[in-house]
């Protein structure tokens, strides 16, 4: 569940100085339909601007790591790894802004 994955992150950040600012999210958006899927990269995105979480008295998340298997929300992020396993070996097939 994406809200708890985002709470538990946040209380990890409470707890650390300066906090982690790292989140990932495995799988969470694939079992969301579309509109939802693009309320929650909205957030996501949110989540990462240091004015919007300030407002909030939240700490911004540096990095965020979205794991998914739907290639259409790949285009929802500016930066993409696209990895695939091939004979048990997993290797990066793309990377950068929006491979």
């Amino acid at each position: 569940d994406l809200a708890l994955n985002l709470a538990m992150s946040d209380v990890l950040d409470s707890r650390i100085p300066g906090g982690i600012g790292l989140l990932f999210i495995d799988q969470q958006l694939d079992l969301l339909d579309e509109v939802r899927g693009v309320k929650a990269i909205r957030l996501l995105n949110q989540r990462t601007d240091e004015a919007w979480c300030k407002e909030r008295g939240l700490l911004p998340k540096r990095n965020v790591f979205v794991i998914t298997h739907r290639d259409s929300l790949k285009d929802q992020f500016s930066n993409v790894l696209q990895v695939a396993k091939r004979d048990g070996v997993c290797r990066v097939l793309e990377m950068g802004a929006d491979a």
